[in-house]
């Protein structure tokens, strides 16, 4: 632990990244905002004899060999040697403008805002885990926005057959990260807590057993994609495509599919005591339909000297509403001729000109709009 990290203002890295402003971190590890040549970039550093030092300069030099439009760039890591009592690890990190944190401290994300958080996310996940990379911090605050881009953290990116020895499990972690099992699947966990928290702005409740449960009203898909992502069994758990399909279907068409699934068959007992579908017979749905015949004729047959007297009483009523409107339109012409010889025997004003409004600005980034 360092002590005092605000107080290091003003140093520079190595003699190449002055640390221009302290942004961030905890007892462990600092954020700066620094430059790298002419454009701003953050720094992030930690004691090199911390306990977790290593494996975090792994993990900076294999995301310094990812690239994709949708992932954070490590564009340095190295070693600096701060002082006679101290060094430090460091990574030179693409610096981004803010988080989803920063939003959902706000409010939350629409549907739409969450769709398209969603997309890029599940692209950056997906490039990643076809290299057997685990991203393994899927969050609000590691989800970034970089002017009208979205981008995934990589700070905590590692391989799937690393093994994790710390088996402390964060709210976003999957169940399995307290045995210290560590697999791709775990971060499709993480994405369902945080399609959670998008559009509510906490975290799930947790039951007796530790298990989340989901809120009420979550729109579709976003239910469908919560709940299958949030499954105990790791095996189990929704794949990268199988969101993106949900993602792409209307929401009608899930709705009105959810509706067809969740209604129970109606049944009916045959003659030999089997249970079969009540739609299976074809002679009971032809006895009932000539019963349904039969029975609406006789309806229909009681109901003539109703609709008779309902047609008389109408045409009575459109008579006199029609009376109404003759005299009610001749005295409205009237008032109109005297308004157009009023208004003609008045002088003429020259029209004034009204100034053309400029073109609205576009809507640049729909995910961070201010609300």
């Amino acid at each position: 632990m360092v002590p005092g990290w605000q107080q290091w203002d003003g140093r520079i890295v190595n003699g190449r990244f002055p640390l221009r402003q302290y942004l961030g971190g905890s007892e462990h590890s600092a954020v700066y905002l620094t430059e790298i040549e002419g454009a701003r970039a953050a720094i992030k550093l930690i004691p090199a004899d911390a306990p977790n030092a290593q494996a975090q300069a792994a993990s900076w030099r294999l995301a310094g060999q990812l690239s994709h439009p949708n992932l954070a760039r490590i564009l340095e890591a190295g070693l600096w040697h701060a002082d006679d009592q101290q060094d430090m690890q460091f990574a030179i990190i693409e610096y981004c403008e803010e988080s989803l944190a920063g939003v959902l401290r706000q409010r939350p994300l629409t549907p739409a805002e969450t769709r398209e958080m969603l997309v890029p996310a599940l692209d950056a996940l997906k490039y990643l885990h076809a290299q057997g990379i685990l991203h393994g911090q899927i969050r609000p605050s590691n989800i970034l926005a970089i002017a009208d881009q979205l981008k995934l953290s990589t700070d905590g990116v590692r391989r799937n057959d690393e093994a994790d020895h710390s088996t402390v499990a964060g709210p976003y972690d999957p169940p399995e990260k307290t045995a210290g099992t560590v697999s791709l699947s775990g971060d499709m966990w993480s994405l369902g807590i945080t399609v959670v928290e998008a559009l509510t702005t906490h975290l799930p409740a947790r039951d007796k057993n530790g298990n989340p449960e989901l809120p009420e009203k979550l729109p579709p898909p976003f239910d469908a994609i919560a709940k299958g992502c949030l499954t105990p069994d790791r095996e189990s758990r929704l794949s990268i495509t199988a969101i993106g399909n949900l993602l792409d279907r209307p929401v009608i068409e899930a709705v009105a599919e959810v509706k067809v699934v969740a209604e129970p068959k109606e049944t009916s007992s045959s003659s030999d005591g089997r249970t079969v579908p009540a739609y299976g017979s074809a002679s009971a749905a032809a006895r009932s339909s000539s019963r349904d015949k039969s029975a609406k004729g006789s309806a229909h047959a009681g109901k003539w000297p109703f609709v008779l007297a309902a047609v008389a009483l109408f045409v009575v009523l459109a008579i006199a509403v029609g009376v109404r409107l003759v005299r009610n339109t001749s005295e409205l012409h009237n008032r109109l001729r005297r308004g157009v010889r009023r208004a003609m025997a008045q002088p003429l004003h020259p029209p004034q000109r009204v100034p053309a409004r400029a073109p609205p600005n576009p809507v640049l980034r729909l995910l961070f709009a201010e609300p």
